[in-house]
């Protein structure tokens, strides 16, 4: 039997049907929440319960001979250490915001350009927290537990990115019997839906990020525009979620200034709706220097966009050993900026991502990653037959 250990987002709804799917039966999913609240994203499901933090907790967990944890944290280690005694299987699936933006930011790993304000952005309480744990290199004793943890317990990384496995296996000095498994959780054509799937980007917009997240690197962006020179073009800025107000404002402004007729996305839209939206976007640029805005990265792709990423982003590697047609920004000239992707170049994309991220390619790695014993040898072989 397998225990999911998970937080309130809206992607465990479609995992827990796609696990079900792939191995009916073994799987039960814990969602914690905070004390007093009620779920905003997860719904109720016979294989979900919900968990308030900090509240006992009575159940016995001994049937449970695998553990994942879907998105790592300190309350997620601390329950286990408090509540599962017998020896079991830990599997790691990466989010990226749990290994870059706590364990490595504090190892000197750099997921801001320096341009970047989102320290002038912040209060007082934020600004000496990041300096501390970036300049200082002061570590988070919970972060140490976490370190801790995941090179006693965990056998399994579970990654899209090798670049993720060997960081987690350099800085938490992992034993080289953790096997590095693959997953992902966004079949790509469900994810757009029967009605844009065989849609194609028309509009000539250039999005710029994902969301208001401070390691989307706006800033680093806007600054390669401008000392290359590239003009008269119109941003698609969604800023419906992350940062805090002030630095939306901020960027409103630097964006309404340098770049008129630029369009702000201030609300939060449904899934579908949104990827309506990356429609008007035939360039998307991502200045993230860390693996982030995965899902938003492929759907621009197989819709047709031309995508550039940051050099510091390792997703830009990992989609060029795919095959993946993909720009650096760095390295990116004025004239790119007015040239769409080919249709050659759109097809080949969207061919690759169609096999790659099916929903039969994801059933089958679930059944293949989790049910039975998975050795670094047959890692190995199952990531160079998907590259």
């Amino acid at each position: 039997m397998i225990l999911h250990l998970v937080d309130d987002e809206k992607v465990i709804n479609r995992t827990v049907e796609a696990f079900e799917e792939a191995l009916p039966g073994q799987n039960h999913f814990l969602c914690f929440i905070g004390k007093g609240k009620s779920p905003k994203h997860v719904k109720a499901h016979p294989l979900v319960e919900f968990y308030e933090e900090g509240d006992e907790y009575g159940t016995d967990l001994g049937k449970f001979g695998k553990i994942v944890f879907h998105f790592l944290n300190y309350k997620k280690v601390t329950f286990c250490k408090r509540y599962i005694k017998h020896f079991a299987d830990y599997y790691w699936i990466v989010w990226s915001g749990d290994l870059y933006n706590s364990i490595l930011l504090e190892r000197g790993y750099k997921i801001y350009s320096p341009d970047n304000s989102h320290l002038s952005c912040s209060g007082i309480k934020r600004r000496i927290f990041y300096i501390l744990k970036a300049k200082c290199r002061v570590k988070d004793p919970r972060n140490t537990l976490i370190v801790k943890f995941v090179r006693e317990k965990v056998r399994y990384i579970v990654t899209e990115c090798e670049k993720n496995y060997r960081l987690i296996s350099a800085h938490f000095h992992l034993d080289k019997g953790v096997a590095n498994l693959s997953f992902f959780y966004y079949p790509i054509r469900e994810i757009l839906g029967t009605q844009l799937a065989d849609k194609q980007v028309e509009g000539n917009y250039i999005l710029l990020g994902n969301s208001a997240s401070f390691t989307n690197n706006h800033e680093y962006i806007l600054n390669i525009f401008q000392k290359k020179h590239i003009e008269n073009i119109r941003f698609l800025v969604p800023l419906s979620y992350g940062g805090n107000e002030v630095y939306k404002k901020f960027l409103k402004g630097k964006i309404n200034q340098s770049f008129p007729g630029s369009v702000i996305l201030n609300v939060f839209l449904p899934l579908e709706e949104y990827n309506r939206f990356l429609l008007s976007a035939g360039i998307c640029v991502f200045g993230n220097w860390r693996s982030e805005a995965y899902g938003n990265i492929l759907t621009s792709l197989y819709l047709g966009a031309k995508v550039y990423l940051s050099n510091h982003n390792p997703l830009l590697k990992m989609l060029r050993d795919m095959g993946i047609r993909v720009w650096e920004l760095e390295g990116a000239d004025a004239a790119g900026f007015q040239l769409p992707l080919s249709e050659e170049d759109r097809l080949e994309n969207r061919r690759i991502l169609t096999e790659r991220y099916s929903k039969v390619q994801m059933l089958r790695l679930i059944r293949k990653n989790f049910s039975g014993d998975v050795s670094p040898d047959c890692v190995k072989s199952e990531r160079e037959s998907c590259l």
